[in-house]
């Protein structure tokens, strides 16, 4: 299983908690989670999205998610099962949902299994195998939480 902690950055907006449940737990069963792991989500605006992303991937550009594995396994009080962190960028979900006529729900999860399938190793941009397996998760595991 894995455990989301929310760190809401972005005043007035709810996250809604079960839908980070339900992802969690069907990104759990079809990457087939042998133990519980760990993720921070935050949810932010445009300019630390677009800061973190010119910041970390030289893109001077709003994006929508950045995931950040977490690879200091010596720092005291770090366990293997944390996985990493999430930004999800809030202002352009909203606009991403639009333009691809999804629901905020739906383009919010569809970002959240995105996030967590980077954490676990996959990288669509270096491998078209990968590319492949994103789109299977992320159809299949918005199916099955009925998005």
């Amino acid at each position: 299983m894995i455990n989301i902690d929310i760190n809401n950055k972005v005043v007035g907006v709810k996250i809604d908690k079960r839908l980070v449940e339900k992802v969690a737990s069907a990104v759990s069963r079809s990457l087939v989670l042998k133990k519980e792991r760990c993720v921070s989500l935050v949810l932010v605006g445009d300019a630390v999205i677009r800061k973190l992303n010119k910041t970390y991937r030289k893109k001077d550009k709003i994006t929508d998610v950045l995931s950040f594995e977490y690879l200091d396994k010596n720092f005291v009080g770090s366990t293997e099962d944390y996985l990493g962190e999430i930004f999800i960028c809030y202002p352009q979900i909203k606009r991403q949902a639009v333009k691809n006529g999804n629901s905020i729900k739906k383009e919010f999860a569809l970002l959240l299994i995105h996030g967590l399938v980077h954490l676990f190793g996959y990288d669509h941009e270096k491998s078209v195998k990968d590319e492949r397996f994103f789109d299977k998760q992320q159809k299949t595991i918005l199916q099955k939480i009925g998005l």
